[in-house]
Parts: C-alpha cells; structure tokens; sequence
C-alpha cells in the first residue's frame, strides 16, 4: 500500500504540473524500495497516460498538456542519475530521435530513459531529425537498434525514407527498427518498413532487449 501511495503522489504532483513536488515525490518513492524503472512505468508513465485521458475528456487543454510534459521532463531528469543499471557493460546500442516534422518529445525521452536503465548505450538525436540525421548517427555508433517517434501519421514518410536509406548503405539487415508515438499501431510497423511497434517506453525497453539477446544468440 505505501508504494502505491507513493507512486499515486508522483501521478498527482504530474497531473498538478508541480515539479517540486514531483521531485519529492520521486526521492519518497526510492526511498519507500520503490524499483526506478516502477516509478518509471507506474508513476510517470501513467501519469501521462492519466493526462492523454483527460485531453480525450477535454479536461485538459494545450497549456495543461504542456506543463504536465514539462514536469515529467524534470521528473525524468531527477530520476536519471538516481537510477542503477545493475548490470556490465551495455546491452547494445540505439540511436532514438522525433522524425522530421515532429517535435513531441515526451513519449520519445520516456522510451529513451527505458532503454538507458535497461543497459542500452542511448543517443537521442532530439526532435524534428531528418532521415540523413539518423543514418549519420547509425554509422557513427555502429547502432544495433533505430528508434523512431511521431505523433502524427503526416510525417510517417520520414520513417519509410529512414528504412530506404539505411537499405541503400546495406545497413538495413545489420540494425533493427521500431516505432511508437501516439499515432502509431502496430501495423503501421510493416507500412513503413520497420521491424516492430512498442505501444509505451516499457514495451519499447522489452523489444529492445528482446532483439539483442536473439542476436547475441544468433552470433
């Protein structure tokens, strides 16, 4: 009962757009033996799914929206130094990023903050990344994994184009693609040529590790 209390404050103090709060909430929950990739799913994840609700109900305004996004972002922050990997070495590698014409971030740090508690070696590109933006930093890190995010299916042609590329450089059988963002289903995987969709950054995280210990098994 006290972790679900605690992880109802972190809802709440989101819902209230209060970061302080947020934060203490936070520092309550870790200090409770709350698991940080819990606080992650459980609190701050459903927070903002708390929040999708209340948009839908419109309950919530555009403002509303924002301040609570701005909240998880420092929520986000707080938590990060605080969280153990637990394990050696990295788990793999994936370069994340909005695609072009997009600039919503939330969902995207969410699934990125995942994949870094999860082990994985993370470079966020950030918003709005064009295609040559993602296959530059696929050859630069030597990904095993490309992550990419929208929220509306205007810009899913950038997602087709950043498949395309990576065929036309002879990467696309050395990296494994995924998608999410509120627009997206799982369909939408293979109508844009990716090898997967992750509904929310746990899922994401999941399919992620799942890739890579078929890999490592595969050699």
């Amino acid at each position: 009962m006290e972790n679900e209390n605690v992880l109802e404050a972190i809802k709440q103090a989101i819902l209230s757009a209060d970061a302080e709060g947020v934060k203490a909430a936070i520092a309550a929950a870790l200090d409770a033996g709350v698991e940080p990739t819990d606080i992650l799913s459980l609190g701050i994840t459903g927070a903002m799914q708390a929040v999708g609700e209340k948009w839908n109900a419109k309950e919530f305004w555009l403002p509303d929206v924002m301040a609570a996004a701005d909240t998880v972002k420092q929520g986000i922050d707080f938590l990060k130094p605080r969280m153990a990997l637990g394990q050696a070495g990295s788990t793999g590698t994936v370069v994340i990023g909005t695609v072009k014409g997009d600039i919503h971030s939330v969902g995207k740090n969410l699934v990125a903050t995942f994949l870094g508690a999860s082990g994985f070696e993370v470079y966020d590109l950030g918003e709005d990344i064009p295609a040559e933006k993602f296959i530059e930093a696929v050859e630069e890190h030597d990904a095993d994994i490309v992550a990419m995010s929208c929220f509306s299916t205007n810009v899913t042609p950038v997602m087709i184009e950043i498949n395309d590329q990576l065929k036309e450089k002879g990467l696309r059988d050395k990296v494994f693609t995924m998608i999410g963002g509120v627009a997206m289903a799982p369909n939408w995987a293979a109508r844009v040529g990716a090898d997967a969709f992750a509904g929310d950054a746990h899922e994401a995280s999941e399919t992620a590790r799942a890739h890579m210990a078929q890999k490592v098994a595969a050699g």
